[in-house]
């Protein structure tokens, strides 16, 4: 990393209610931002730059040990990935929750902003209940992404989705807290193609 300061779009939202806190930008010279706002615990932090990864953070975690941080933009690369967690299905299903799509309307926005880029959606269940199952209902919930991006304006050939089941976990236990880590969409960059121009159908919306 460069360590270069950076013009970008940072983006508060509260996850728990599905809505967007705060929009603002970094400076443009020295790339800093000041975010004045009550402590949530619910917020998450995503900052988009055009060629560069989306960038994703619980606040929580973030301001940890200070009130200040440093944020690093990844420029775009085959292979990188952004863990997408805050979409939730009905219990049981593959039927998106409506009511908590804030984080897919920003991983729409990123592809918008950079339709160079083929992403495979990749989903993830947690190792409880019956392997084939699993499997099944990650490919189902990762269609159903798939389907509410076409619906958003990306074209069918940004993107592709696949499930993986309980074969790839982040965290390598079985008690409640882990299993709702594994649970997750993946958005992995699979190719970056060179292109003139793109106009997407659809507008983007944070609110």
């Amino acid at each position: 990393a460069t360590k270069k300061p950076l013009s970008a779009e940072v983006i508060v939202a509260d996850i728990a209610t599905d809505s967007t806190l705060l929009i603002t930008r970094s400076a443009t010279l020295a790339g800093q931002f000041r975010l004045l706002m009550d402590k949530n615990d619910n917020a998450y932090l995503y900052i988009k730059k055009k060629g560069y990864m989306l960038f994703r953070a619980d606040m929580k975690d973030l301001y940890r040990a200070t009130s200040s941080a440093e944020v690093l933009l990844k420029p775009l690369a085959v292979g990188d990935k952004v863990i997408l967690k805050n979409i939730l299905f009905e219990f049981n299903s593959d039927v998106l929750d409506q009511n908590a799509t804030k984080e897919l309307e920003l991983a729409v926005s990123f592809i918008k902003d950079n339709p160079e880029v083929t992403v495979e959606l990749a989903g993830h269940t947690d190792d409880q209940g019956e392997e084939a199952y699993n499997l099944k209902l990650s490919k189902s919930r990762a269609a159903s992404v798939y389907q509410y991006f076409l619906k958003k304006g990306i074209p069918k050939e940004n993107l592709v989705f696949t499930g993986y089941g309980e074969s790839q976990p982040v965290v390598n236990s079985s008690d409640s807290i882990s299993a709702s880590l594994n649970r997750r969409i993946e958005l992995i960059i699979t190719s970056i193609n060179k292109v003139d121009s793109i106009t997407f159908n659809g507008e983007n919306s944070y609110t």
